[in-house]
């Protein structure tokens, strides 16, 4: 990360003062204005973390995948299908250890956003525990081929889970 002397300043005192604000965390704080002050560039990638960037095009795939998972699942529903079980058109997540910053947009989607709140969070909180953004991928593109997204026939749910 990249900052002016001005700006890692500003930050630094920023942190002083959430020491004062939240002592609870008073040590992380302090931690962190250490890192700005002196510049720790290999810690300095923590803060990028914090402050990561999600681009406009990802966040509409991201969205574009829950709304594939949310036509699936009426999909199935108005089927009454007894052949595909629920759990494959129930939306898992991302994994939190290398699809972060999905699983985190997904949360605020569904937390803050108050969009897909009937989709079921499980105990994980949407984190998959496995990558999934390829086989999104490969699933939205069968989707898209679909002549009618949201009355989908079960051979077409079935092409798309096994995108």
């Amino acid at each position: 990360m990249e900052m002016t002397n001005a700006q890692r300043l500003i930050l630094s005192n920023q942190y002083k003062m959430m020491t004062m604000l939240d002592p609870d965390n008073a040590e992380r704080y302090r931690r962190l204005q250490t890192i700005i002050e002196r510049g720790f560039g290999l810690q300095m990638c923590e803060l990028d973390r914090e402050f990561g960037e999600l681009k406009e095009g990802v966040c509409r795939q991201i969205i574009d995948i829950m709304e594939m998972y949310h036509a699936l699942h009426v999909s199935w529903t108005n089927l009454n299908c007894q052949t595909i079980d629920q759990r494959r058109v129930t939306f898992m997540g991302f994994d939190a250890a290398t699809e972060a910053r999905y699983l985190s947009y997904v949360r605020f989607m569904v937390n803050t956003e108050g969009r897909y709140t009937h989709f079921d969070a499980g105990t994980h909180g949407f984190n998959a525990q496995t990558p999934m953004w390829d086989k999104y991928l490969r699933m939205l593109s069968v989707w898209h081929a679909c002549p009618r997204q949201y009355h989908l026939s079960e051979n077409e749910i079935t092409q798309i889970l096994n995108a």
